[in-house]
């Protein structure tokens, strides 16, 4: 049979579109890919065609050749796309979106964790020399923008004072290997924030520090991060740590955790957590309190935790979720109780 050039393209159009919808079908039911990558690959595939087929509509080419050079550019495209965005978006939040791939590409700092503090604030010149502590340092009041990842090393006491903003950029992290306070006053909270929320920032990471304190804070727009071999689940992580969090708020944290804690003691009281994209606190051993926070619409558990903790959970009020309150075998979501019962909604 005869066909004029456009028929014929027409044809090879329709033979190729619908070889790729198999394909897609295929490798949702039977390779189990995420469904948002199938949803951008059909996408693209779609744009790409009417591009390619509008320029190769009088083509005279084979039905074969057209339909090689219509998936070759397909791929070529929805790879260029893709690995633009796992690059451009360190933090991995747009990636998850596009992909249904919840990673973060990691960073390998081991020699910021051994410098002197002489090096470090020539480094860093929004941070500032403690006169009250030594080998400290201090971030006073104001706003600020972290456009890269910061290693505050061994030994170093960061405080970070009441009225001070942190922005940062996508996928930068604070990462503390020394003391670490940050208490506000509810006049003067601390944020820790993205400066641009549609790319989120990483972490506010504590590595195997004493006697951590963070009152008055707010934190959003964090994800999670992979730094110096250590994971950071939650968009605050503490690792090995003796911490008190009170009086904070966790808001559109992206992350796998808002709040997460391996090993070590804590007591957790007074939050709130809102808008969590899977558990509000995640905790992976250790040993604390957690009691009197607030949460509401975190996408898994508020409270995930594992069968060996000694951890005692009261007076938290669970709103509107997707899952349980706690996850846990042996503890159980407390009952409403007259304390419970006063506590504000937000």
């Amino acid at each position: 049979m005869n066909y004029s050039n456009t028929k014929r393209n027409m044809l090879a159009a329709a033979i190729s579109g619908l070889a790729i919808l198999l394909i897609m079908v295929f490798a949702e039911k039977a390779l189990h890919l995420p469904k948002p990558l199938i949803v951008y690959l059909v996408i693209s595939y779609i744009v790409v065609s009417v591009f390619f087929w509008f320029f190769k509509r009088a083509s005279h080419s084979s039905v074969t050749s057209l339909i090689i050079q219509a998936c070759l550019v397909w791929f070529f495209v929805a790879s260029l796309v893709l690995s633009s965005v796992f690059y451009v978006d360190k933090a991995g939040w747009n990636w998850y979106r596009l992909t249904g791939v919840n990673t973060t590409l990691s960073e390998e700092l081991y020699d910021l964790t051994e410098i002197s503090l002489s090096e470090f604030l020539s480094q860093h010149p929004v941070f500032i020399r403690d006169t009250v502590v030594a080998d400290g340092i201090k971030v006073d009041k104001g706003v600020y923008v972290v456009e890269q990842t910061i290693i505050v090393p061994k030994n170093i006491a960061l405080k970070i004072e009441a009225g001070v903003t942190l922005k940062f950029k996508v996928g930068c992290s604070l990462i503390a290997y020394g003391p670490f306070t940050a208490i506000g006053n509810p006049d003067e909270t601390i944020i820790f924030t993205a400066d641009k929320t549609f790319y989120k920032w990483g972490v506010l990471g504590i590595v195997g520090q004493k006697d951590v304190l963070i009152e008055y804070a707010h934190f959003s727009h964090a994800r999670q991060a992979h730094i110096n071999g250590i994971q950071f689940f939650g968009g605050v992580s503490l690792i090995d740590s003796q911490v008190e969090v009170a009086h904070c708020s966790f808001t559109d944290m992206k992350g796998k955790d808002a709040f997460h804690i391996d090993g070590g003691t804590f007591i957790i009281h007074d939050n709130v957590f809102k808008n969590v994209f899977k558990d509000g606190i995640d905790i992976d051993g250790g040993t604390g309190d957690i009691f009197d926070n607030i949460f509401f619409n975190c996408g898994d558990e508020e409270i995930d935790l594992t069968d060996e903790e000694n951890v005692l959970v009261e007076n938290n009020v669970f709103l509107p979720a997707e899952d349980t309150g706690i996850a846990a075998h042996k503890v159980e979501k407390p009952q409403d109780n007259e304390k419970s019962k006063k506590r504000p909604v937000i």
